[in-house]
């Protein structure tokens, strides 16, 4: 009996430590896949003050392109869909902070070929209707380690909705990517969402230096099934997992299971470009493999989890980009604000010259602003703004987009009215004579003959432009 007992706890000793190794090669596997920070991207939507409205809409407006059509689902493979200028995006900065302002005329429909309506849209169940203006805060990019061999990474999150490709047209042997058919719409190679990750999302979400982490990649493109459609293969730097990724590294390896591991949840921006969403599952959305399944279809996780078919002109599906890095290591260091464009000043009426900017006098502080370009203030010395109908006058700070600053001079204004007069006159005579001392600026305004020190022929000159006898020139 006590032997039976002993065999018996010998065994269940065996099957206790079996299972505590099997949890433990769990546990590992899990631990495998570590999240890194790694490069920036327009997601989270915020409030648009009036002060933030204001640098968006001096910013500089593009096109995202969109492409709508007039076709049913009997005709979609006409190839009359096209891009349109509907929806428009502009990067700005505020406070230091980059942000995306989103705006649409029309909406974005869920397939390229359908027409423009909130019918055949998802962007106003979230909110986002026609003719305003959304803003999204750039916010570092998460993504999930996938092999730390390889360095392979994808985002956690969808960060944006794209077709896989927009143009589709029919022919006999199945549907194309292109108006001259020489390729099929589902081929990766030439699809129009691997450009938009290597162009558009590479340029947007990575600076120089994180460029240079990014490995490129040899891509096997081979369709699902059948040959035939299979693309060749790529050397990309940004790309969406294949069906095989899908079903290997921390993912199930059937397609049919509903894989947790496999669901994503999209952005605040990734909506506003009208993602789907399944509001039953947790706010969790669809996103797209770049494994063709046949001319028209390519493989896709649903938002069970799951992996199916979809169409490649679906615009409605979540984007989740993929990378190999050479370093496993948090980097979200934000893309550098471009250098504002500062014209130079040289008109008839203003021009710049060893660090000040000459004006004509009665000048009106916008239009010298005007002249600055964007971004541009005045101040007096005492440091407060000029407003836009002052006068221009000597000693005032024009301070660029740049933070250049010029100390402006009006030639004649000695008191910094901006106005030739008299008592400007006046106070040029006393400084010849040693009554008073000017500043640089003063002085600038006041060498009206070609010499070094304010004598009595430049007070006499303005005078003489004082009454109207003469005129000064500008520098």
């Amino acid at each position: 009996m006590k032997k039976t007992k002993r065999v018996f706890s010998a065994m269940l000793s065996l099957l206790l430590l079996a299972l505590t190794l099997s949890c433990v090669s769990v546990c590992f596997t899990a631990s495998a896949y570590d999240f890194i920070e790694f490069g920036n991207y327009p997601q989270t939507q915020v409030t648009l003050t009036t002060e933030m409205k204001e640098a968006a809409l001096a910013a500089r407006w593009e096109s995202y392109g969109y492409y709508t059509g007039h076709s049913n689902f009997d005709n979609y493979g006409d190839g009359t869909m096209a891009p349109g200028d509907f929806m428009r995006y502009a990067d700005f900065f505020f406070n230091g902070i980059k942000y995306r302002a989103v705006t649409f005329s029309h909406y974005r429909p869920w397939d390229s070929w359908k027409e423009s309506s909130a019918e055949y849209s998802y962007q106003d169940d979230y909110g986002f209707t026609t003719g305003n203006i959304y803003c999204f805060q750039y916010e570092p990019l998460k993504w999930r380690v996938l092999d730390f061999v390889s360095g392979l990474v994808m985002c956690e999150d969808l960060i944006d909705a794209q077709a896989y490709n927009s143009y589709v047209i029919k022919s006999a042997d199945g549907y194309y990517g292109n108006a001259s058919k020489d390729y099929f719409s589902s081929n990766y190679y030439y699809s129009a969402i691997r450009k938009w990750l290597n162009e558009d999302f590479y340029n947007t979400a990575f600076n120089n230096v994180q460029k240079e982490k990014i490995k490129t990649t040899t891509l096997d493109n081979s369709a699902a099934e059948n040959d035939k459609y299979s693309a060749p293969s790529s050397n990309d730097k940004i790309f969406l997992l294949s069906l095989h990724d899908a079903k290997g590294y921390c993912f199930s390896s059937s397609e049919e299971v509903q894989d947790a591991a496999r669901t994503a949840k999209g952005t605040d921006y990734a909506k506003c470009q009208g993602l789907y969403r399944n509001t039953s599952e947790s706010d969790i959305s669809c996103w797209l493999l770049r494994t063709p399944g046949n001319s028209q279809i390519v493989k896709y996780v649903t938002y069970e989890g799951w992996i199916y078919s979809t169409y490649v002109y679906d615009t409605h599906c979540g984007i989740r980009p993929a990378c190999c890095l050479t370093t496993l290591k948090s980097d979200t260091t934000p893309p550098e604000q471009p250098a504002p464009e500062v014209p130079v000043i040289d008109s008839a009426k203003a021009k710049e010259q060893d660090g000040s900017v000459f004006t004509v006098p009665e000048m009106k502080a916008d239009e010298l602003l005007g002249f600055a370009g964007d971004g541009a203030k005045l101040t007096k010395a005492d440091d407060s703004e000029v407003k836009a109908d002052d006068l221009v006058g000597t000693g005032m700070v024009l301070t660029k987009a740049d933070g250049t600053k010029e100390t402006v001079v009006v030639k004649g204004d000695y008191n910094g009215d901006g106005l030739i007069t008299t008592a400007d006159a006046r106070m040029a005579l006393r400084t010849a004579i040693g009554l008073e001392t000017p500043n640089d600026a003063q002085k600038k305004a006041c060498l009206v003959t070609g010499g070094e020190e304010i004598g009595t022929g430049d007070a006499r000159i303005i005078l003489r432009a004082a009454i109207g006898l003469d005129t000064l020139a500008l520098v």
